[in-house]
Order: structure tokens, then C-alpha cells, then sequence
């Protein structure tokens, strides 16, 4: 770099470890009292310019999460040679790292690190060691007996209310989804509770679905923790396959844990099927109609309080059944997509009645 700020800081790498030197001389600019330059660094540093000990340790790629009271960031690095300067806010700072050793994005074995450290303005060093079983830190895994896992997309029209892992959309309610590529988000200082802009990001290799209707990603993803994550996701779902055709994008600002900015997704941890990957279902698609074909008991009188069980094809959660002109009730458990049962409400009903929707 050929420019000089009144506020230099540098960081260095060595082997599998990150350093960060925040030195702080002055005011940059127009900050505020509490608002220093940082430069972030892959490399070794000799006289202030980055010198690497280590060239394609992370050709993969390397996110760097900054959380603190005041501002989260995501600094993007395509690779350990880069350097990137933000401004951030003095405090207490939390810095998670993950580096990716593979020779396209995201690809490869993950090293991941995490450090606490004081900026007050002063020169300051912070290391942070990435090595695989750093990968574990609940930031990343959204729990304390979780790994990095690899992703598996199912798209569908419906669900049920509770998804299992293993199931693909019970195979009648599949989507029109047919390949996906996902992209971890990079993005500027923000205050915690803000949605972020999106800056630059990393791009997993496109997948697209197979005969089985789902796509299997070959990248280890950090999925975030339930509530205020600052891992950022985005995934892409493409109506051919290939990642062409029209695209839908399903946004995560807070990691797969928590709900899509847009889009409907449900996220499913690995299950004894998948137990080295973790189900993410996609909702797109036109909604089949539901019909029916056979009616128990089919003769006779339903009272009130009657349970009828209900055969036919494509229910999910959101099937509604009319019978006799008042609701009837869906039972637990929830129904599959070919039978349902629900509550006759209206007595001295002479079947058969109806399922109106």
C-alpha cells in the first residue's frame, strides 16, 4: 500500500495463526472520539507491508467476525495475502475467524479461531490461533456439541409443521428449486440490532438437485447461534439447473438458525440419515391442490366429535377441511401428504360429507 493514514494498523500471519496489530496515533478524518482506523491483514508484516510466511494456507478464503456493544462487522478475504481496513468503534471486541484451505471458495478443510480484545487506541496486537477443533466455538455451530457441516437443499411447495431432517418435502410436495450455491456475507460496521448492507462475500461451487429431489453442498458452512448471530447467509436458489434459469434468493442476516429475511426456508440440524449434514428445505414453487378419494367411516351418521380420517393426495400443514359447512378440526398428529384426520363439529351429519378444502 502506497497511502499513509494518521491511524496505521497492520496484521500478521504465521502458519495457522492470525495477528492483528491496532495501533492508533489519531483521529482519521472526522471520526468520532471513539472511532479508530483498523487494518486487517493476512501475513507477516516487515516494515509495515505484508510479507507472507505462508502463501495458499487459506486459497480458500477467510471471514473475520467482529462483535462488540457497539458494531458487528464481516471483513471478506479471498485469500491470506489481502488486507482490509475498517473503521471500528473503540470497546471490547470479540474477533472469530475461519480460513478455508481448499483452491475455490469456501472450499477444503476449515480452520477456525476466536480472541477478546480491548481496542482503547493504543497499539495493540491481537492473535488469533485458528486450528480444525476451533471450528466447534457454538459461534459457528450454533452449539456446544456440533461440528462444521456441509449443507443438503431440498426445495418445496409445503412442509409439514415439523419437518424431519431426514424426509424430502414426503415426496409429493417438491419444489421447482433445481440447483443452489450459497454465499457467506461480508458487510461494514453495523450496530447489533441492524440488518446489514451487503458488502462483498464468499460463493460456495453450484449444486443441483439430483433424482433423489436434493442438492448436496461440499463446503463446511458456519450455520450461527439461535438469536442475535453475526454470521450473514444468503441462499440462491436457480429454476434450472446448473445455478441458471430465474433465481430466488433466500436471505439469512443472522444465520441459518434464526428465520430468512426472505424467503421461506426451514433448517433442519444433521439427523440419523444425514448425520454429517444439516437440511435446509426452501419453500418455492405453485401449491398442488389437495384432493380427496376416500372418506372413514364412509356411510353411516358422524356426530359431533366424529373423527374422520381423510385419504387422498398433496395435504401439508395448511390444509383446511369443511365438512357440513363448519370447520373440522385437523387432529394431531399433524397429517401426511395422503391422510388426514379431523373432528366432525357438526352433529347428525349423514355422510358422506365433503372436505371442501
Amino acid at each position: 500500500m502506497n497511502r499513509t493514514f494518521p491511524t496505521a494498523h497492520f496484521s500478521r500471519f504465521s502458519l495457522c495463526a492470525l495477528s492483528f496489530l491496532l495501533a492508533s496515533c489519531g483521529q482519521y478524518g472526522r471520526l468520532s472520539e471513539d472511532e479508530k482506523t483498523t487494518s486487517v491483514a493476512l501475513g507477516s508484516t516487515a516494515n509495515g507491508r505484508p510479507r507472507f510466511a505462508a502463501p495458499g494456507a487459506f486459497a480458500g478464503g477467510v471471514m473475520i467476525w467482529g462483535v462488540s456493544e457497539k458494531q458487528k462487522v464481516a471483513i471478506v478475504l479471498s485469500n491470506e495475502t489481502e488486507v482490509s481496513e475498517k473503521v471500528l468503534k473503540n470497546g471490547d471486541w470479540v474477533f472469530h475467524a475461519i480460513g478455508w484451505s481448499g483452491t475455490s471458495q469456501l472450499g477444503g478443510s476449515p480452520s477456525c479461531g476466536t480472541t477478546v480484545k480491548k481496542l482503547a487506541g493504543a497499539d495493540t496486537t491481537v492473535e488469533i490461533n485458528l486450528t480444525a477443533t476451533g471450528c466447534a466455538d457454538p459461534f459457528f455451530t450454533g452449539s456446544s456439541s456440533a461440528a462444521l457441516k456441509k449443507l443438503r437443499f431440498t426445495s418445496c411447495t409445503g412442509l409439514l409443521a415439523a419437518p424431519d431432517a431426514n424426509s424430502d418435502c414426503d415426496g409429493l410436495l417438491r419444489g421447482d428449486l433445481n440447483s443452489f450455491r450459497l454465499k457467506v456475507e461480508g458487510y461494514e460496521p453495523t450496530a447489533p440490532g441492524e440488518i446489514p448492507v451487503l458488502g462483498q462475500s464468499l460463493s460456495s461451487a453450484c449444486v443441483s438437485t439430483s433424482a433423489s429431489s436434493y442438492a448436496l453442498s461440499q463446503e463446511f458452512i458456519p450455520v450461527g447461534l439461535v438469536g442475535n448471530s453475526a454470521i450473514g447467509l444468503t441462499i440462491e436458489g436457480f429454476s434450472g439447473p446448473g445455478c441458471g434459469g430465474a433465481l430466488t434468493t433466500f436471505r439469512f442476516p443472522q444465520g441459518l438458525r434464526n428465520p430468512a429475511l426472505t424467503g421461506g426456508a426451514i433448517f433442519k440440524p444433521d439427523s440419523s440419515s444425514y448425520s454429517n449434514r444439516h437440511s435446509l428445505y426452501l419453500v418455492h414453487g405453485p401449491v398442488p391442490a389437495p384432493t380427496v378419494s376416500t372418506l372413514v367411516p364412509s356411510v353411516g351418521s358422524w356426530g359431533g366429535g366424529t373423527l374422520l380420517k381423510i385419504y387422498g393426495t398433496n395435504f401439508d400443514a395448511n390444509t383446511t377441511v369443511t365438512v357440513g359447512g363448519m370447520n373440522c378440526p385437523v387432529q394431531v398428529p399433524i397429517p401426511t401428504p395422503t391422510m388426514l384426520t379431523c373432528a366432525v363439529q357438526r352433529p347428525a351429519l349423514s355422510a358422506p360429507g365433503i372436505p371442501a378444502t
